[in-house]
């Protein structure tokens, strides 16, 4: 194959990964909330998933350093907190677990890819998919296991103001 013929495929391939993000972003802040009040597989907690994993893995630093997209399509920024009430934690969680579907979503934007177009090409956007979400990925689930440990807390104080 020729190189303008190969690069004219990543091109193409890659306006497509881009494409897939941007319509599943746009859907997403219309989702109804309800989609969202639990955590379905891939988004349960797993077992060997904890706050100090995601720190050892350069979280915190991702998080100061990347772009956060939320708001773009008329969605929620998660850049800050709204607030430490117990209903703000929810709504924010709500937030996360739909931003976690759309990079779940956009990185499986390469199985399309898979019919058209040469084979390695969809093995490099594949990579690339991976490459793109996976930072932002560790964020979340970052923000998302913390935000269950602050809700559990928060359960654990009203329990006890309710006993004592």
């Amino acid at each position: 194959m020729a190189i303008g013929t190969s690069l004219m495929w990543i091109v193409i391939d890659f306006t497509c990964l881009v494409i897939w993000t941007g319509i599943v972003g746009a859907m997403a802040p219309r989702w109804p909330d309800r989609w969202l009040q639990r955590d379905r597989f891939p988004l349960r907690q797993y077992s060997w998933e904890t706050v100090a994993l995601y720190r050892r893995l350069g979280t915190p630093w991702f998080a100061r350093h990347l772009p956060e997209f939320g708001s773009t399509f008329g969605g929620e920024s998660k850049r800050t907190l709204p607030g430490t009430s117990v209903a703000d934690l929810d709504a924010y969680l709500i937030e996360v677990r739909r931003a976690e579907w759309v990079h779940w979503w956009s990185l499986i934007s390469w199985l399309p890819l898979m019919f058209f177009g040469p084979r390695w090409v969809a093995y490099l956007m594949t990579v690339v998919a991976i490459a793109l979400n996976t930072p932002f990925m560790l964020i979340l689930r970052f923000n998302h296991l913390r935000l269950l440990a602050a809700l559990r807390r928060a359960g654990a104080q009203a329990n006890r103001s309710v006993g004592a």
